[in-house]
């Protein structure tokens, strides 16, 4: 038994969006066959694979608890400057605007950047 074929206007119709989004959304997700330029092709069950998801961005869950800050210094030096710079992190508790957390000696923004998130990711609850 052959299975029911459906052109781009049907799924759009059926979904309520145009040909022209179908076939952008079916290249983007991988979903239907193009058999030639600007003709596509789907089953079925592809309709709802195809439906577009909420418009928007999502919503803020709530206010951020922490936030960190990434800065270099000289290491206390006297000039000339012959060490490298150095990085450091701070954690702030936005609530209590306190400092819960900082990390010295870091040779590179990154390797600080990576530890601040990491460690931020020690305190939210799972």
């Amino acid at each position: 038994m052959a299975a029911k074929v459906l052109t781009a206007k049907a799924v759009a119709d059926a979904l309520g969006i145009t040909p022209q989004r179908v076939r952008m959304l079916a290249q983007a997700r991988g979903i239907g066959q193009q058999i030639e330029r600007g003709v596509w092709l789907f089953m079925p069950d592809d309709v709802e694979r195809l439906r577009p998801g909420p418009r928007g961005r999502r919503p803020k869950e709530g206010k951020v608890r922490y936030k960190y800050t990434v800065t270099s210094y000289l290491n206390a030096q006297q000039p000339p400057y012959d060490e490298p710079k150095r990085f450091m992190f701070a954690v702030e508790d936005t609530e209590t605007g306190g400092i819960v957390h900082e990390e010295h000696e870091f040779l590179s923004y990154d390797a600080a950047l990576n530890a601040a998130r990491d460690y931020i990711a020690t305190l939210r609850p799972s």
